[in-house]
């Protein structure tokens, strides 16, 4: 996360998040950085210090601020479901021993 030292009268104000959504399914598994970054809002009445906030938070801010949560997600998916079931395959040749 990034931070300003101080901002609003608060101490290491978080302004952007960097993210990456992972997706894991048997032995399959793959990741979604893009976009990686989010620009979060600075805190009006609510500020959470930053020593007390957790990745639950961090996630509902990320949501929030302009990530699609199910589109994401469902690239993971998509991207581990391609690995279980490859569209296109190298086979060795049929003559090789």
């Amino acid at each position: 996360m990034t931070c300003y030292p101080e901002a609003e009268g608060q101490p290491d104000v978080v302004f952007g998040v960097y993210w990456v959504c992972s997706g894991v399914q048997d032995t399959y598994s793959t990741q979604v950085a893009a976009p990686s970054a989010c620009d979060i809002p600075l805190p009006t009445a609510s500020f959470i210090p930053y020593a007390d906030l957790t990745q639950a938070q961090v996630l509902d801010w990320v949501w929030a601020n302009g990530v699609d949560q199910a589109a994401v997600e469902l690239q993971v998916q998509a991207l581990i479901d391609v690995q279980i079931n490859p569209p296109v395959v190298i086979l060795p040749l049929p003559w090789a021993a």
